[in-house]
């Protein structure tokens, strides 16, 4: 189980990079081909832990039909406007990776249970993560400050339910977000994952 969770971290994390182009500024991430979000810092003080399941989907080649994976993580968050720690746990309690950033630069740790014969430890990187937390939690106005120009964040209500969606100047949706009581569902379109995410008390 836990080989299989780590595995799946590093596809969703694997699958980001590998479409990117180098940035030199380390704290602009790309979260959709061609769009990038500089991370932020929140306005207030805030705590979070969250249950997150992860589902990637590998899409259908020629060769293959389409594989889903899905796996469970737990995430503690502690922000403030000086810093924002996060660290992802296995449903165990192992912690699997954390990160540290002060709005100029990002300090990393993973577990070197991440060493994998299969697949390199530098493949993954936690602040695609971060980008991901931040786009479900921080205010759609700060939030579009920091991305680039070629996208827009869209925040609706219908029928009582909360959505927020990333898309192109072209109108395509890149990210979509539902917002449900105590759940909310991020779904990555462009990289075929999903998060369920609820929010522990």
């Amino acid at each position: 189980m836990k080989k299989t969770l780590f595995v799946t971290l590093l596809l969703l994390s694997i699958n980001a990079c590998q479409h990117l182009p180098y940035d030199a500024n380390r704290n602009r991430i790309t979260v959709g081909q061609g769009i990038t979000l500089q991370l932020l810092l929140p306005k207030n003080r805030f705590t979070a832990t969250q249950k997150i399941t992860a589902r990637y989907r590998n899409p259908q080649s020629d060769a293959a039909p389409a594989q889903e994976t899905q796996h469970t993580l737990l995430m503690q968050v502690q922000a403030s406007p000086q810093n924002i720690v996060l660290a992802g746990l296995a449903p165990s309690g192992t912690r699997l990776f954390s990160l540290q950033f002060d709005g100029n630069k990002t300090e990393v740790w993973q577990s070197p249970l991440f060493s994998l014969q299969q697949i390199a430890t530098t493949s993954f990187d936690a602040r695609y993560a971060l980008a991901d937390f931040e786009l479900t939690s921080f205010p759609q106005a700060q939030l579009q400050s920091a991305l680039s120009r070629q996208a827009q964040l869209i925040d609706n209500t219908k029928n009582g339910i909360r959505t927020r969606e990333l898309r192109r100047q072209n109108g395509d949706t890149v990210i979509h977000i539902e917002y449900r009581a105590t759940q909310t569902e991020y779904c990555h379109r462009e990289r075929h994952y999903c998060l369920l995410i609820e929010n522990l008390p």
